[in-house]
């Protein structure tokens, strides 16, 4: 049976983390917004520590990503815990992997007293939403609405 390790992310790790951005942005479509470089990664997982990072490793080798960042809830008067991305490698698929890196994520919510866990999950990734759906997470509902480039900039400047 394979070790499945979640190794803390270090600055060596930038060109494999780097690889696999790449891959999901290419799994989702989406390589048209991928602007990630190695200094990113270095400002915003190791010096202003506003991401949390763990290559998922399967005996040793990288064959995914989990990050996340803490949120709060205002009405809660608590944090919590958004999952910004799970990642595997179409290969290492089916293995349950990904429910591992949602089962290591909640428990770090207990342990950090959150109140919730979070994410989202593009509407056409049913096996994701089955994966989630099994653990007992639920829709909410809500939309996600977004403001970005230009038009942030200009929101701002009004």
């Amino acid at each position: 049976m394979a070790e499945l390790t979640f190794k803390p992310y270090e600055a060596e790790d930038a060109q494999t983390l780097l690889g696999l951005f790449y891959e999901m942005a290419d799994y989702e479509g989406l390589l048209d917004q991928l602007h990630c470089t190695e200094a990113d990664l270095k400002r915003w997982i190791l010096d202003e520590k506003m991401l949390h990072m763990r290559l998922i490793c399967e005996d040793g080798t990288p064959i995914g990503y989990v990050c996340w960042y803490y949120n709060f809830s205002s009405f809660l008067c608590k944090p919590g815990l958004y999952l910004e991305d799970v990642y595997i490698q179409p290969a290492h698929r089916g293995k349950g992997y990904s429910k591992a890196a949602l089962h290591m994520l909640a428990k770090t919510a207990v342990e950090k007293d959150c109140e919730r866990f979070e994410w989202v999950c593009l509407d056409w990734n049913e096996h994701a939403l089955k994966v989630y759906e099994s653990i007992g997470a639920k829709r909410t509902g809500m939309l996600l609405l977004r403001m970005d480039g230009e038009r942030l900039k200009e929101f701002a400047k009004e």
